[in-house]
């Protein structure tokens, strides 16, 4: 089972193990674990992605040339927006619901 090598160890950053110690039958179910975890966690990348496809287009952003950050950030709080009115996976299957359209924008 592969680990995610796109993020770095950090502190505040948990990853997977990685080489010879992966082999290990208690690492590997660590790694089981955990891959499932990171997995809820692109599920919401994929709604970013699914409700404003223009945000992956790579070849489009490109750094110091374009708002990349504002775009992203923009498409991430309308999709917070999107959530408080329609849900989201993640909502239902942690069984942990958004708030409303109202309490969301109150808080700006």
């Amino acid at each position: 089972m592969g680990c995610d090598t796109a993020y770095p160890l950090a502190p505040w950053l948990q990853k997977g193990f990685q080489g010879v110690v992966a082999d290990i039958d208690i690492y590997q179910e660590y790694n089981r674990a955990f891959a499932s975890c990171r997995e809820s966690v692109e599920w919401g990348f994929g709604k970013v992605y699914g409700l404003w496809p223009y945000l992956d287009f790579e070849k489009l952003h490109k750094v110091n040339l374009a708002p990349t950050e504002i775009d992203f950030c923009v498409g991430v709080w309308l999709t917070n927006l999107h959530t408080c009115s329609y849900g989201s996976t993640s909502s239902s299957y942690f069984n942990s619901y958004p708030p409303s359209l109202e309490a969301y924008l109150e808080m700006f």
